[in-house]
C-alpha cells in the first residue's frame, strides 16, 4: 500500500501510473500487473461476450501472441480466438474466433485450447475436443492438432483425435499441454479419477506428436488438504535445458471455486516436487475483477524473468472471466520456484 502521508512517495505513485502500465510488486511475490485485467470478453452480441479464458501466449521477442478461449453469453466454449500486442499488456483482437468445434464427429460439442508452440516454420496447436455419443472414446475429451503459418488461419490434422481417454484416464482429459524438445514430445493433461473424482494430472510421450504413449500412473496429484484438497490441473510446462517448470491450478473447493496458481519443477518431466510456498500466486482481495479465483495459467520466458497470463473470476454470480497478467519476482529460477 502506498503511504500518501509522505509527498515523495505521492509523486513516486503519480509517476509511476502516468508512465503506463506497471507491475505492483509486494515482495518476492508475483505481481499483477496495474493495467489488469488486459483482456475482456466482448459487447453485447460477440462470440465471447460471455467471457475470456485459458491463455495461452507466444512472444518471438517483438510480437506477442495469444490464442484463448471464448464463452458466449450462456457460458458455453465457443471456439479460439486470437489477439496481438506489441507490448503483452494492450492487445487487439481479431473480431471472430480462428478456430471453431466442426459438426457431427468426435469435437461436435466444443473445443478447448490447450498449448501453442512455434517449430521454427509453423504454429502447432494441441487442443481438446468433445463430441459423440455419451460414453464414447471422445466424449469425455480427446485431443487434435491443428497448425498455422501465421497463428490465425489454421488447419485441423486429417487423422485427428491424437489421443483419446482410455487406461489410466478413462473417465477424463482435458487441458492438453505439449511441448517439443528436439525430436521428442511431452504433454501433461488433467484427468479425474472416476471413483475418487478428484482431478489430477497425468503424463505422455510421443515421437512424432501424433502417436502418444501414457505414463501409467497421474504424475501430480493433490494433496488431498487445503488449497489442494480437490484438484489439481491445467498444467503448463516450461523446459530450461536442465529444468521442468510446472505452473497448475488448485482448488480446495469440490465447486472449482477459489482457485490459486502453484508451480513444481522436475528434472525428467514425471517425478515433481512441488513448492514449499505454494500456492505462489492467488485471487485478488474482496470486490475485484478476480476476487473468486485465477486459473488456467501460461507463463512464458520475459527478459529475465516470467510473464503468468491467467483468467480470473469475481464472486458475484454474473461475473465474467477476464484475462490478467503477473511478473515473476526478481529471484524466481524454475529450480527455487
Amino acid at each position: 500500500m502506498v503511504n500518501l502521508r509522505y509527498p515523495y512517495v505521492l509523486l513516486l505513485f503519480l509517476m509511476l501510473v502516468l508512465s503506463g502500465p506497471c507491475f505492483v510488486r509486494a515482495g518476492s511475490q508475483w505481481a499483477p500487473n496495474s493495467a489488469n485485467p488486459i483482456l475482456s470478453p466482448g459487447k453485447l452480441g460477440a462470440w465471447d461476450y460471455g467471457g475470456v479464458i485459458r491463455p495461452r501466449v507466444i512472444y518471438d521477442g517483438q510480437k506477442f501472441r495469444m490464442w484463448f478461449v471464448g464463452l458466449d453469453s450462456g457460458g458455453n466454449l465457443n471456439g479460439i480466438g486470437y489477439a496481438s500486442s506489441t507490448d503483452g499488456i494492450t492487445w487487439v483482437k481479431n473480431s471472430n474466433p480462428v478456430i471453431t468445434a466442426s459438426t457431427s464427429n468426435w469435437e461436435g460439442s466444443y473445443i478447448s485450447i490447450g498449448s501453442v508452440f512455434w517449430t521454427g516454420s509453423e504454429f502447432v496447436m494441441y487442443y481438446r475436443g468433445v463430441g459423440g455419443q455419451e460414453g464414447s472414446a471422445s466424449s469425455h475429451g480427446a485431443v487434435g492438432i491443428a497448425t498455422s503459418q501465421d497463428g490465425v488461419s489454421w488447419t485441423k490434422y486429417s487423422d485427428n483425435p491424437v489421443m483419446t481417454t482410455g487406461g489410466p484416464d478413462a473417465s477424463f482429459l482435458s487441458t492438453p499441454y505439449v511441448i517439443q524438445i528436439g525430436s521428442s514430445y511431452q504433454m501433461w493433461y488433467s484427468w479425474r479419477n472416476p471413483v475418487l473424482t478428484y482431478v489430477a494430472i497425468c503424463y505422455a510421450s510421443s515421437t512424432d506428436g501424433k502417436s502418444w504413449v501414457k505414463h501409467e500412473s497421474p504424475v501430480l496429484v493433490a494433496s488431498g488438504i487445503g488449497m489442494e484438497r480437490y484438484a489439481v490441473y491445467s498444467p503448463t510446462v516450461v523446459y530450461d535445458g536442465t529444468t521442468y517448470g510446472m505452473w497448475y491450478t488448485a482448488t480446495g473447493n469440490s465447486d472449482g471455486t477459489q482457485t490459486q496458481v502453484e508451480f513444481a519443477s522436475s528434472r525428467d518431466g514425471i517425478t515433481w516436487v512441488k513448492d514449499p510456498s505454494n500456492p505462489i500466486f492467488s485471487y485478488g482481495p474482496s470486490g475485484s475483477w478476480d476476487a473468486g479465483g485465477i486459473q488456467n495459467q501460461c507463463a512464458i520466458s520475459y527478459q529475465n524473468g516470467f510473464l503468468l497470463y491467467y483468467d480470473g473470476y469475481g464472486t458475484s454470480d454474473n461475473s465474467l472471466n477476464y484475462i490478467g497478467v503477473a511478473q515473476s519476482p526478481s529471484d524466481f529460477t524454475l529450480s527455487s520456484g
